[in-house]
């Protein structure tokens, strides 16, 4: 089993309560950390919960860094520095949907800086990792920039803005002048992505206004793989012109400055990728290699999964074969059949696509596989149970962490069209949230 590391006390936020995540309290009344808050056997007031294993993230992330800091690590591509990569965890959306409290508090020792999504994410994060640098990926426009001034308060110098246009360096170099410091910025490269960024002929404009400032330092130039799970070719003619755009520039970021272009994709794909930074997000949560189609550079065992979704049976009765089942009556049972009510639905985030067509698996009967019957309600599934012997009570796994289990996350986002990270953005807050290690279950 891997270390968590030391465990620190210290009374819960809000936001563990808007996740449902109930911390113990300790002997002499002092609310514990809800890391420390394992079951003692199962609660049964929550109608489905989320289990995360804060371990399996440690390993995850110390395979991440093992590949960054392997002697074969190919040095070719731009760098600014001479070492191995740093991690930028990608946590925006509220860690892909699993909770950014806990993830972001685990996390903090163990990478090099975060990246969200917008300034109020960073607002969020900010006080959770009191010494981590913390890469703003969104644009700025006029109506944001309130709250982007306010990250910029509440931050500090950890806090780093992303040019996507030549006015925001006028945008940010206000912002520097209103709270009486510099601002750290990175300039976004468009290479075919062609959703955001500057272009490569506009970079030589942008990066000498950002140097005239006076107020922004520039601390890294980045782009964005659109391809880097599935098309190899594409992926290096992005670095290719990548490189090639950025090469005469690299003496004006500062000497702690960073290039970095891969994602989660372009880390598994190719070391030379690799450069100053890395910025994984689906990797540290155990999915982005099944999305590979043509290998990885670490294999399937050495990341895991970091999540189940379980919940009980809460009631089954039996049925005439010729009935429907469901709303619309979209199914008919061919047989007498036994079915039994999973207390999870679409207003959970479990999607309505997979009505008919997924499974759920029973946690003291792992062989054991009952279909979805008919469609999916907002809060409830109906499940085949006929034949299995499974009762009122019994445990019910929704998504399973067994990366060959017919209910593991990958298959299911197959089943409904749909990709990992977005099953795991559907994830609401009314699942509780609980801190587990899986090999103790």
């Amino acid at each position: 089993m891997r270390s968590c590391g030391r465990r620190r006390a210290g009374a819960p936020s809000r936001s563990w309560r808007a996740h449902g995540i109930q911390p113990d309290t300790g002997r002499r009344g002092r609310a514990r950390d809800p890391r420390d808050a394992r079951p003692r056997g199962e609660r049964v007031s929550a109608p489905s919960w989320l289990e995360i294993d804060l371990d399996r993230l440690t390993g995850n992330v110390a395979s991440i860094r093992a590949l960054l800091g392997a002697p074969d690590r190919p040095r070719d591509g731009l760098r600014v520095g001479s070492g191995p990569a740093l991690i930028a965890a990608t946590i925006k959306a509220d860690a892909y949907g699993i909770g950014i409290e806990p993830i972001a508090r685990h996390l903090a020792p163990l990478v090099d800086w975060f990246a969200v999504y917008s300034p109020d994410q960073a607002i969020a994060l900010a006080p959770l990792t009191r010494a981590v640098a913390i890469l703003v990926y969104m644009p700025v426009e006029t109506e944001g920039i309130p709250v982007a001034l306010e990250a910029a308060r509440v931050c500090g110098k950890r806090i780093h803005f992303t040019i996507h246009d030549r006015s925001d360096v006028g945008v940010f170099a206000d912002i520097a002048r209103r709270i009486g410091a510099s601002v750290n910025v990175h300039v976004y490269l468009d290479t075919g992505m062609n959703r955001a960024g500057i272009r490569a002929e506009d970079l030589a404009p942008v990066i000498a206004d950002v140097r005239a400032s006076g107020s922004l330092r520039l601390l890294g130039v980045y782009t964005h793989f659109s391809s880097a799970e599935t098309d190899g070719p594409i992926t290096l003619e992005q670095a290719r012109r990548f490189d090639e755009a950025v090469g005469p520039h690299v003496p004006d970021l500062a000497p702690d400055g960073h290039i970095h272009i891969a994602n989660s994709a372009g880390l598994l794909r190719d070391g030379g990728l690799q450069r100053d930074l890395v910025r994984p997000g689906l990797l540290l949560w155990g999915y982005a290699i099944d999305a590979m189609a043509d290998g990885s550079l670490l294999s399937r065992d050495s990341v895991l999964p970091i999540l189940r979704w379980r919940s009980r049976i809460v009631h089954t009765r039996t049925v005439a074969a010729g009935s429907s089942v469901g709303y619309a009556g979209t199914e008919r049972l061919a047989r007498d059949s036994v079915l039994g009510i999973v207390p999870v639905g679409y207003g959970d985030g479990y999607p309505l696509a997979l009505s008919g067509r997924a499974v759920v698996t029973f946690v003291n009967r792992p062989t054991l596989a009952a279909r979805v019957l008919g469609r999916v309600n907002m809060d409830q599934l109906i499940v085949d149970l006929t034949g299995t012997g499974v009762a009122r009570g019994d445990l019910v796994e929704i998504y399973s962490a067994d990366v060959d289990a017919p209910n593991s996350l990958p298959r299911l986002a197959d089943l409904a069209a749909a990709h990992c990270y977005e099953l795991l953005c559907r994830l609401t807050p009314r699942i509780e949230r609980r801190i587990v290690t899986f090999a103790d279950q």
